[in-house]
C-alpha cells in the first residue's frame, strides 16, 4: 500500500509547520491541532487530497522492556477517554491516518519521563494496520487512534476562529512547495517591533517511517 505523501513531501510539510510554530514562539510540542488543521489545508491546496482533521485519544507503542506506550488522552476506570485537556489530533485521508506531528514524539516522550528511545520518524499508516486491543500496543511501531467527533468539532471550530491560525497557515502556504520543486531553507518575516524574524527549516532528518 502506497501512502498519500512521499517521504520528501512529508518531511517538508512537517519542517515548514514546525519552523513557523517555533518562530512564532508557540508550544510546538503541544500543537497537534495546528499540525492537523493547517496540515490538512496544505494537503488539499498543494496535493489535492480530501482531508479530515480528527481529534481524540491516541496511543503509540514504543516497545521496550517493560513495554512502553506514548499516550495522548487518559484512562478513567480503565477506559480510554479524551477531552480538551488530554487529546491528540491527526489527519484522515481516505483509509490513511497521517500524523504530521510524529517527528516531535521524542520531545513528547521526554516531557512524560519516558526513557525508551523514540526515533524521529514520519507517520502515515493505513487504518487496517491499527491495533485492535491495548495488549497489541506492547509491540513497537503499533498504534491506536480513537477519534471523538464532538471533541473534534469543538476543537477545530475554536482553532479556525483564532486569527493566528489563519495568519500562520498563510505563512506555511507561502513557504511550502511540494518535492521536487525548489523550496527555501528559511523565510524572513517582518514583525510588530520592526525587527525581521528569520524562520529556518529543521536540520534534523527523519529516520524512516512508522
Amino acid at each position: 500500500m502506497t501512502p498519500p505523501l512521499s517521504q520528501q513531501d512529508y518531511e517538508r510539510l512537517h519542517g515548514v509547520m514546525r519552523a513557523v510554530l517555533d518562530g512564532a514562539g508557540a508550544h510546538t510540542t503541544q500543537a497537534c491541532l495546528f499540525f492537523s488543521v493547517v496540515g490538512g489545508y496544505l494537503l488539499e491546496k498543494y496535493h489535492k487530497l480530501n482531508t479530515t482533521p480528527l481529534a481524540g485519544a491516541a496511543l503509540y507503542g514504543l516497545g521496550g522492556d517493560p513495554p512502553t506506550v506514548l499516550t495522548f488522552g487518559r484512562f478513567e476506570d480503565e477506559v480510554l477517554v479524551s477531552d480538551r485537556a488530554a487529546f491528540h489530533a491527526w489527519i484522515q485521508v481516505g483509509d490513511w491516518a497521517i500524523d504530521l506531528m510524529a517527528p516531535i514524539f521524542p520531545e513528547n516522550a521526554a516531557e512524560r519521563g519516558i526513557r525508551v528511545p523514540v526515533p524521529r520518524r514520519s507517520f502515515q499508516r493505513h487504518v487496517d494496520t491499527m491495533a485492535s486491543t491495548l495488549e497489541d500496543l506492547e509491540v513497537a511501531d503499533t498504534f491506536l487512534l480513537v477519534p471523538d467527533a464532538p471533541l473534534t468539532n469543538a476543537l477545530v471550530s475554536a482553532s479556525l476562529r483564532r486569527p493566528a491560525t489563519a495568519d500562520l497557515a498563510n505563512v506555511c502556504a507561502t513557504w511550502y512547495r511540494p518535492y521536487p520543486q525548489p523550496m527555501d531553507e528559511e523565510l524572513i518575516l517582518g514583525s510588530s517591533d520592526g525587527a525581521p524574524r528569520v524562520m529556518r527549516l529543521p536540520t534534523v532528518s527523519l529516520e524512516g517511517s512508522w
